[in-house]
């Protein structure tokens, strides 16, 4: 019945408009038979013509109720992939604070243990984030940096992780906790920030009601992604020979 325009207003919709030219035909003056009105040519009865009107109302009630709700909904969404975004970011800021941490023969399988988790996080939340944007070329895109996660993480024999399980020696495991971190502890946060900031907020009255993305940014993070995936790999290279 009703439809929002593109100056923000209500207005009425195609159907509204019959609506309302129906009801006018109602109101006009009586038909020969004060029992029936003729409607394109056939007679229907009055109170089936009220019925008809009603279901019409009722519909329109449905509609607005629907309108309003998917509103709502939308802007729960939008909501969610802000923080979805913001939660990718800190997972990899708390992963990195792990790997910038001194080890020692001690410390150093926990800190790994610890670096892998929060790793695992951030695989969750761009997942999500990928969910958020599909079908787009931004969801997609989004794919090579949760490849390049999966790699550091779960990604099998020759990942990241799985490197580090293989150096049973403690000095050089410590050799390459250190050089892992000097070489991409600043790549993975980069990338966390990067996809953080390509999604704009628009708030009305304090309320996100969408979001725009900064393909700028967006680009960066996927550069980094691919830059950090050549690193890890010459990383790889180097110490699952040791």
């Amino acid at each position: 019945m009703i439809k929002h325009s593109a100056n923000g207003k209500y207005e009425l919709s195609s159907i509204g408009k019959a609506a309302v030219e129906l009801m006018s035909g109602v109101e006009e003056s009586p038909r020969p038979s004060p029992l029936t009105v003729k409607f394109r040519g056939k007679k229907i009865s009055k109170v089936l013509l009220g019925a008809v009107l009603t279901i019409v109302i009722v519909l329109a009630a449905f509609n607005i109720h629907y309108y309003i709700l998917s509103q709502a909904l939308t802007g729960k969404v939008q909501g969610a992939t802000l923080e979805t975004a913001r939660g990718f970011h800190y997972s990899l800021s708390y992963a990195t604070d792990i790997l910038q941490s001194e080890p020692n023969p001690e410390n150093v399988r926990s800190l790994i243990r610890y670096f892998r988790y929060y790793m695992q996080s951030s695989i969750e939340y761009i997942r999500a984030l990928r969910i958020y944007l599909l079908p787009s070329s931004y969801g997609d895109s989004l794919q090579i940096i949760e490849d390049v996660l999966w790699n550091i993480t779960v990604g099998g024999a020759g990942g990241v992780c799985d490197t580090f399980d293989s150096i049973e020696n403690v000095s050089i495991l410590i050799e390459a906790f250190r050089e892992l971190n000097f070489t991409a502890s600043q790549k993975i946060y980069d990338m966390g920030f990067e996809v953080a900031e390509a999604f704009e907020a628009v708030r009305r009255d304090h309320t996100v009601i969408s979001f725009n993305i900064n393909q700028t940014r967006f680009e960066n993070a996927i550069s980094i992604a691919n830059d950090l995936k050549m690193v890890l790999n010459e990383w790889i290279t180097k110490y699952s020979k040791m």
